[in-house]
């Protein structure tokens, strides 16, 4: 048999030195030798203790010829493979030599507290500014460096360690799959524990009321951005929010128009109208067509409503402190618990707390789950089963994502929605993140929302739907850029002056900077992981295939593909497993939530027997997880390139559930 030892390099490079020139042994072949015919395989038997004893083959030691692997190159290409931890360290150095630099600014009282972009922009002159320009333009180029660079590195590193590249994207891939699998059924089922447990009155607390004859103790706003949505999708989210218990004396709403849209002030009126009364109150605004650096989009949209609500609220004579902002998707159906469990969190939480948070609650993409197709299903599963457990895992880094809810005072700190940026919830939670010097952080509200998937007419239709919103979503991968471009101004500000409330800026450092990192972190695995993943497997796959037809002649390396093939057989088990966990997660997730879902006229069998849907999750996975995966990694990569030849993006609106469909 053949033996793979795994040894040091530089013991290796030793023993090529001194083991030809001294001790007459032969070198140790590793790396690039293994193309080389002329090198042979060296034999271990010199390398063997004297004196030892075998009763093995009649007390004879019989020795293979083996190839080294480089135990360091390995871990070298780990890293380049997963590049989390090197981009983090690179960019931790960035960050203290473009802070230095910024630090020869003049300092501006007036954002001490309170910093904004255009704040940490003011005072600096032409040569720092055309410095920090350079940076920005730069760090947009991170994640198609990250992505193409760390595939091309590969591809280079596998002609001089192909055995170790194998090895390495062997382990890489699969222990990517089984980590964030494990994290989904340990998570996840913890969630839905909790989230099933919860279906009953709110218990609020002592001293506190929600609201009171004369005034609510919170106000919520819910701006409901939409552009060409019907009627009766709008009436659907209204008509859920609605059915909370003090909605009509505490929740009010916006209804975000786009002025582009024909029809749109008798949409907004024919829905004022029909709500009134049932809601505190009910405003409508428009947003307008061509504004400058306002791309068309639900960031943009909400960006303008949120300014033209604080405008209302200015005149009005509202208490601002008492405001709570939900921003949601048209579609969002939630949970008639909902609003008072932020309430009851926003007057539990301190002074300080409430305006430092951002309350998610679970949100799973399943109204017409009955109606999608069986190759968009793992999408839809995983989407949910993810939101889920990130929500229970207390260490995770999490993301404000589609419907969520914030106090007004934070919004007004931070300046608001950016119109530019389309990913608008990972943004704010970002940018909120950063201006609050690394505080704000993400509460789950564990009463779920659920709205739909892209549908269209036909089955190819929906599909294609879907794919127009992964690439709208996958544009995401821009808020990497925007951490790194807005790092260096928050660093410079808390390095200038720490902060108007005299707060010690080592803690404060420590906070942001170890905050940064694990957000850089969850922004790789999230965006730039996803794009890698494809070309790292089809490298891997390329290099195999090579190596086997190439080193056949003169290299047996079959006891190394048994070996590998017997690993990764050990790994698809255990990945079946998890997925199979997870699956039973979602299904109990769906059926949860299945009243709140649209009625079918006739429901298909698959979905009324639970182990026919069991066995109907499980074999979409099985099937389309794989192309799940690949069409994530294409809209990825794309995103990354548009990221660096455009600076604006175009919002794709994917098909939506017509009325005759959703009855």
């Amino acid at each position: 048999a053949v033996l793979v030892a795994i040894v040091p390099e530089a013991a290796a490079g030793h023993d090529r030195a001194l083991g030809a020139a001294k001790h007459k042994k032969p070198i140790k072949p590793y790396g690039s030798d293994i193309w080389n015919s002329s090198v042979p395989w060296s034999s271990e038997a010199q390398e063997h203790p004297f004196g030892v004893m075998t009763h093995l083959a009649g007390g004879h030691i019989t020795w293979a010829n083996v190839s080294h692997l480089s135990l360091k190159w390995t871990l070298i290409l780990t890293l380049v493979g997963w590049p989390a931890l090197l981009l983090s360290c690179v960019t931790g150095l960035l960050v203290i030599a473009t802070s230095a630099v910024l630090l020869l600014a003049p300092t501006n009282k007036a954002s001490e507290d309170a910093p904004r972009r255009s704040m940490l922009l003011e005072g600096l002159r032409s040569h720092e500014s055309r410095r920090l320009s350079w940076w920005n333009a730069f760090v947009r180029w991170v994640p198609a460096l990250t992505i193409f660079g760390s595939a091309f590195a590969l591809a280079v590193l596998a002609w001089h360690f192909p055995q170790e590249l194998f090895i390495v994207q062997i382990v890489f891939s699969s222990a990517f799959v089984i980590t964030n699998g494990l994290h989904l059924i340990v998570h996840g089922p913890l969630a839905l524990t909790r989230m099933r447990s919860q279906d009953r009155p709110l218990s609020v607390p002592e001293g506190c009321s929600l609201s009171t004859e004369n005034a609510p103790s919170v106000q919520h706003w819910l701006i409901l951005p939409n552009y060409k949505e019907e009627e009766e999708v709008l009436v659907g989210a209204l008509e859920s929010a609605a059915q909370g218990s003090s909605a009509a004396r505490s929740l009010s709403i916006l209804l975000a128009m786009e002025a582009r849209e024909a029809g749109s002030q008798e949409k907004a009126e024919l829905l004022r109208a029909r709500f009134a009364g049932r809601f505190l109150d009910v405003q409508a605004s428009f947003h307008p067509a061509n504004l400058p650096n306002d791309p068309p989009g639900k960031a943009s949209n909400t960006a303008y409503a949120f300014q033209w609500l604080q405008s209302y609220l200015q005149t009005t004579g509202q208490d601002t402190t008492k405001v709570v902002l939900t921003v949601a998707d048209a579609d969002s159906d939630f949970h008639s618990l909902y609003f008072d469990s932020v309430a009851q969190s926003f007057l539990s939480a301190g002074a300080a707390s409430k305006d430092a948070t951002i309350w998610q609650s679970p949100v799973f993409h399943v109204k017409n789950y009955r109606r999608q197709p069986m190759v968009l299903v793992p999408s839809t599963m995983f989407t949910a089963v993810s939101e889920l457990s990130l929500l229970s895992d207390a260490q995770a880094t999490r993301f404000p994502y589609s419907t969520y809810s914030l106090s007004m005072s934070l919004a007004l700190r931070v300046g608001g929605w950016d119109p530019e940026w389309i990913a608008e919830d990972w943004h704010m939670g970002i940018k909120c993140f950063l201006l609050t010097f690394g505080k704000c952080h993400v509460q789950p509200i564990l009463y779920p929302t659920i709205n739909y998937m892209p549908e269209d007419c036909t089955w190819g239709g929906t599909v294609s739907a879907r794919w127009t919103q992964a690439k709208r979503h996958a544009l995401g991968i821009s808020d990497t850029a925007y951490l790194l471009s807005m790092l260096p101004l928050v660093v410079a500000h808390v390095m200038q002056r720490g902060g108007a409330e005299g707060m010690n800026r080592l803690q404060t450092m420590s906070r942001l900077l170890c905050g940064s990192l694990a957000y850089m972190c969850r922004l790789v695995n999230a965006h730039e992981m996803v794009g890698i993943m494809p070309l790292f497997m089809l490298v891997g796959t390329l290099l195999k295939l090579i190596m086997h037809h190439t080193l056949s002649p003169f290299r047996s390396l079959d006891e190394l593909f048994r070996w590998t093939a017997s690993a990764c057989s050990v790994l698809f088990f255990a990945a079946t497993i998890s997925t199979a966990l997870t699956v039973a997660v979602f299904q109990v997730a769906t059926e949860t939530v299945q009243k709140r879902m649209d009625p079918e006229k006739a429901e298909p069998f698959v979905f009324r027997n639970r182990g026919l849907h069991f066995f109907y999750l499980l074999s979409s996975c099985m099937i389309f997880g794989m192309f799940h995966v690949l069409g994530m990694g294409i809209a990825m990569s794309s995103a990354a390139i548009k990221l660096v030849t455009s600076t604006t993006f175009d919002y794709e609106v994917a098909a939506k559930p017509t009325k005759e469909a959703r009855l």
